[in-house]
């Protein structure tokens, strides 16, 4: 009998699980997180406010990757992301943070005028919303705040990496795509 039973188990075994396994249609569980998200009131697009600004969805992760280069990765929070403006009025605010790579840290330490050490600090994360308009990008002066490895706070203030007050774009440079890439999430892609 309890020979039988293991070979039933075994048996059943493969079964049970077939029976488990349902692969999803990513479609309809797309579709159904959309209606949770709306009777919840959480938008997938942005949305308007009473001022005339519109705030990006927040689905999705936190920190949005929108450039890298050899130095550091820049990512902005969606929570923070907003817009307003009309035509050549239109402006996005946001909080940015970069990711330093090694060599980045290295770059950061270097060119800090003695402020920090090399291959110390791996984040900075602005303190206000930094401005991305359409002719000119604005870095209020409160200032940046630059991070070690273990989220310890190292310097408060500017480094190389940001530049305080308002700056004109170089064409195709990486803070005009930056701003290209923020007016293109809330449909200003022209």
């Amino acid at each position: 009998m309890k020979q039988l039973m293991r070979i039933l188990t075994v048996l059943f075994i493969p079964l049970f699980m077939a029976a488990l396994y349902n692969p999803v249609d990513a479609s309809w569980l797309s579709k159904t997180l959309d209606k949770l998200d709306n009777s919840l009131g959480t938008s997938s697009t942005s949305t308007s406010t009473s001022n005339g600004t519109m705030k990006a969805s927040q689905r999705g992760e936190r920190w949005i990757e929108v450039s890298s280069n050899k130095y550091y990765t820049t990512y902005v929070d969606r929570r923070s992301l907003e817009a307003r403006g009309q035509a050549q009025k239109r402006e996005v605010k946001v909080h940015v943070m970069h990711i330093f790579t090694p060599l980045g840290s290295q770059w950061i330490g270097n060119s800090s005028r003695g402020n920090v050490k090399p291959d110390i600090i791996t984040t900075s994360i602005s303190k206000q919303p930094i401005e991305y308009g359409t002719k000119h990008k604005f870095t209020p002066g409160q200032g940046i705040q630059y991070y070690d490895v273990h989220g310890n706070l190292i310097y408060d203030g500017f480094l190389s990496d940001f530049k305080g007050g308002f700056s004109d774009y170089v064409p195709m440079s990486e803070d005009e795509q930056i701003k290209d890439t923020l007016f293109a999430m809330f449909g200003w892609n022209y």
